[in-house]
């Protein structure tokens, strides 16, 4: 919701990005009846993070998971982790975006992650196949072939 490069997004405050979002929520829920919806509130992990998850917030009436982004040089810090947990509260959080992905270390101490969604085009150009394979071998890790009646 914060990047701007997209039409809808980077509009700052209640009446941008954040409106367009409580629109589209409430047009499928109320006007289109949609109720088996899950939503999902995203934001980037630009340098603004702690303003961003204020401007940029919906309500969280409005959404029923946190995701964040990563891209910037300093990916998977305590901040942005701490900052991240206290505006979920108790709802899911997910790695929403990434290149990089997190090492099994990152995962052991933030450990509120419910998932994390590599980009196919970049998870081998950002990250190098021990990792890759240390990761998803990895005992928090689970994987589509450990989830019974899911294929």
């Amino acid at each position: 919701m914060n990047q701007a490069v997209f039409w809808w997004g980077g509009r700052q405050g209640m009446s941008g990005t954040a409106k367009l979002y409580q629109i589209t929520h409430d047009y499928l829920t109320k006007t289109k009846r949609l109720h088996n919806l899950i939503w999902v509130w995203d934001v980037q992990d630009f340098p603004t993070l702690n303003n961003d998850l204020i401007t940029y917030n919906p309500g969280e009436k409005y959404w029923d998971v946190m995701a964040l982004d990563f891209y910037t040089k300093e990916m998977y810090t305590k901040e942005k982790y701490d900052a991240v947990c206290k505006v979920a509260g108790s709802k899911p959080m997910v790695i929403g975006e990434c290149g990089k992905i997190p090492s099994p270390e990152i995962l052991r101490f933030q450990t509120k992650w419910s998932f994390f969604m590599a980009w196919s085009d970049l998870i081998f150009k950002q990250n190098d196949l021990q990792l890759i394979k240390d990761v998803y071998n990895d005992s928090a890790v689970l994987t589509l072939d450990k989830m019974p009646g899911w294929k």
